[in-house]
């Protein structure tokens, strides 16, 4: 099969939605996860929360960062 300039559009297009779709997950989650840490029933899930707190807003991060290279923005259908 030969890829086109319309197939590459394509792929271009499904791979900005799924980033997208990756950045409202983890958006999302840390949302989610303060509420968690604060119901948290010891001290070590606290932590274990707080510590995926932190790698999740990382990766919203990157993802935001991703998203800005290839449209210039990291606008997301949750959040405009």
């Amino acid at each position: 099969m030969k890829l086109t300039s319309e197939h590459l559009k394509t792929l271009h297009a499904l791979y900005i939605s799924h980033l997208k779709k990756a950045l409202d997950m983890e958006r999302h989650i840390t949302k989610a996860l303060p509420t968690m840490i604060e119901r948290s029933t010891t001290p070590e899930l606290a932590n274990a929360f707080r510590s995926h707190l932190q790698e999740t807003e990382q990766h919203v991060s990157r993802l935001e960062q991703i998203l800005k290279r290839h449209t210039g923005s990291a606008k997301t259908e949750d959040r405009q």
